[in-house]
């Protein structure tokens, strides 16, 4: 055998797998379509547009923190432990951080400067796009909330208003399936069935978890002195019982006040998808992720109605 492997290696011959040609192929068709798909999106979000660079970065961005942050197990623990079981929990908490962070940023409070700034940096956007009626009247309403006064604002807006050639053409494809689902959605919501419905599915969930919450303190109280009970057990029945008594509260104040009461509702979705969500994923990992997505909406429907309540108050 010796003498073999000796032979061989004299002659420079290595052994060739014989699945090898269809690794090669799979290898020649993912970089094939890897690039293609670079290709479209690049050319979808108009590269090397400025303002489409700039999503183009925020999105790459997004995916390396996306594939950071999956890591976390491995960077907390000592035996570089990936499936440790509160980094789907943790990772809950940083994101929700994240997004309390967006909403600060995104905060309406913009100076003039600001304003103007944001202007100036989309009119060269726009210069380097093809031109859009509607990014124009942004723009437009983006100087005329800065200082109307300064020079720059001015020869921009007095730019704009001489910028010929403006596309009509309409919204894209993603722009007008976005459009009709939220059409759809809107008309769902406003149907006075679907408030009911909602209701009643508010009122049995807090029912329902009375229950659980009622039977959870029977059990505890059946334990022997000095058994030990954890943070992670007690917080969950707290939030809960706090969720439970918005929608109670909710259900009070429905006939004299419907804003008072989707407010209500409101806050006993904020404290399931702001705290108890945490424990979930602590418990069920990532199967949890159920009970998030009908938390989210149902707190976008009670927005709208909340939007909806306003108006018709404000029209009276």
């Amino acid at each position: 055998m010796q003498q073999m492997l000796a032979r061989s290696t004299r002659l420079g011959r290595l052994a060739r797998s014989t699945t090898s040609g269809g690794q090669f192929e799979l290898f020649l068709v993912a970089s094939v379509a890897s690039l293609l798909l670079i290709r479209f999106f690049l050319a979808w979000m108009g590269f090397p547009q400025v303002g489409r660079i700039k999503a183009t970065a925020a999105l790459l961005g997004g995916i390396g923190f996306g594939t950071f942050i999956d890591e976390l197990g491995k960077f907390i623990t000592s035996d570089n432990n990936y499936f440790f079981e509160p980094t789907v929990a943790l990772i809950y908490i940083i994101f929700i951080l994240l997004f309390l962070g967006l909403r600060a940023i995104r905060s309406p409070r913009f100076s003039p400067r600001d304003r103007l700034a944001s202007a100036l940096e989309e009119s060269i956007d726009l210069l380097l796009s093809e031109p859009s009626a509607q990014r124009k009247a942004e723009i437009l309403r983006l100087l005329e909330a800065s200082d109307s006064q300064n020079p720059l604002a001015q020869a921009l807006i007095a730019g704009l208003q001489q910028l010929p050639g403006h596309s009509q053409q309409g919204p894209g494809l993603f722009e007008r399936l976005k459009g009709t689902f939220r059409q759809r959605s809107r008309r769902l919501v406003a149907s006075p069935l679907f408030v009911k419905a909602l209701v009643v599915l508010l009122v049995v969930n807090a029912l329902l978890s009375g229950a659980v919450i009622i039977l959870l303190v029977v059990v505890l109280n059946t334990l022997p002195t000095g058994y030990p009970i954890s943070f992670i057990q007690v917080c969950p029945l707290a939030f809960s019982l706090l969720a439970d008594l918005l929608i109670v509260v909710g259900v009070v104040w429905l006939p004299r006040s419907r804003l008072h009461a989707y407010h209500c509702f409101k806050g006993a979705m904020l404290v399931s998808i702001f705290f108890l969500q945490v424990f979930a994923f602590y418990g069920e990992q990532f199967a949890a992720l159920g009970s998030l997505v009908f938390n989210l909406l149902v707190l976008s429907a009670l927005n709208y109605m909340i939007a909806q309540q306003r108006l018709r108050q404000t029209a009276i």
